[in-house]
């Protein structure tokens, strides 16, 4: 069942890609630990993304509604909720840059130690998710 696991393993993520059961015990903590940042920074950076568009819809509702003639205490409730959702964005982005940082320190420090674990396909999916979260204006990037 081992073996099988390995095959098929190998067979679907290519020749060159370790699976956990191949890595050493130290190394596979040090796979559980990206893995598990990789999901913090993807949530976040989707929960930022989601605050952003929010803020964005419910300015246009309070604009279309101001233009429609609305009963102002209707606007104002809806301009309270607006600001509600808007006081979420720079929280969410500074959890987004520091949780970047710190994948991206782990990240460093295992490319340094030259673990094995930089040949996963997970260790891939997570330089992928941090050049891209790099990539967002808002970010400041660390050194490559």
């Amino acid at each position: 069942s081992d073996v099988y696991k390995r095959q098929v393993s190998t067979q679907s993520t290519g020749a060159k890609n370790k699976t956990m059961a191949e890595l050493a015990p130290e190394d596979q903590e040090v796979l559980k630990s990206i893995k598990i940042k990789t999901g913090v920074c993807k949530r976040l950076k989707k929960e930022y993304a989601f605050y952003l568009a929010d803020a964005l819809k419910l300015k246009e509702k309070v604009e279309k509604m101001k233009a429609e003639g609305v009963c102002q205490h209707d606007i104002d409730k809806q301009e309270e909720v607006m600001q509600e959702g808007e006081m979420m964005i720079t929280p969410t982005l500074k959890k987004v840059q520091t949780e970047y940082e710190d994948l991206w320190g782990l990240c460093a420090e295992t490319e340094e130690a030259q673990s094995k674990v930089v040949e996963t396909e997970a260790f891939a999916a997570t330089k992928e998710l941090l050049k891209e979260i790099g990539d967002m204006t808002e970010i400041e990037t660390m050194d490559d």
